[in-house]
């Protein structure tokens, strides 16, 4: 898996610089366990799946590793790791209320039959109410399929430094 090593470098490189600038730099860790995973409308699994993954940012530049793994054996993949992507993504500001995002996206499937694939993106998040986005997304490799994402979202302060996000996301292919 040489994009795993490729990813894995990059991390590192960026932690380096976390460590080096760290009021410009963090690095975060998620972990989910949902019922099904379901990928942009569609249900990729028939039962439970964990998906951890982490994130390091250094400035406006970030990488994230997230993976997919199958907690029951419905599919005939019971443990193991069915999916494994890797995101890079350059995040910056344009004027005050708009925020511009270009990225690209490797996606591997180990332990499946399929194949690695490729995207490219380009967003925009605007600083107004109700926090409206869009995204394009352009598979570069298998498909050449195009899919964009309408968003809107909100976040409510909570004690202890926390919040509560709530969004709404429409996709389309």
């Amino acid at each position: 898996m040489r994009y795993a090593a490729i990813a894995l470098a990059a991390l590192a490189a960026l932690s380096l610089a976390t460590g080096a600038h760290a009021s410009e730099g963090s690095v975060s860790f998620d972990a989910g366990v949902v019922s099904t995973y379901v990928w942009r409308g569609l249900a990729l699994t028939d039962g439970p799946a964990f998906q951890p993954g982490m994130t390091v940012t250094a400035g406006t530049v970030s990488a994230n590793i997230w993976a997919n793994q199958d907690l029951d054996d419905v599919n005939g993949s019971e443990a193991e790791y069915t999916e494994l992507d890797y995101t890079f993504d350059w995040t910056f500001p344009v004027g005050e209320k708009v925020a511009v995002s270009i990225g690209a996206i490797q996606y591997t499937f180990p332990n499946t039959v399929f194949g690695i694939t490729s995207e490219v993106y380009l967003g925009a998040a605007f600083d107004v109410v109700l926090a409206p986005s869009i995204t394009l997304y352009r598979d570069i490799e298998a498909t050449g399929g195009l899919y964009g994402s309408l968003g809107l979202g909100h976040s409510v302060g909570m004690p202890a430094e926390g919040s509560l996000d709530i969004g709404l996301a429409i996709g389309f292919g």
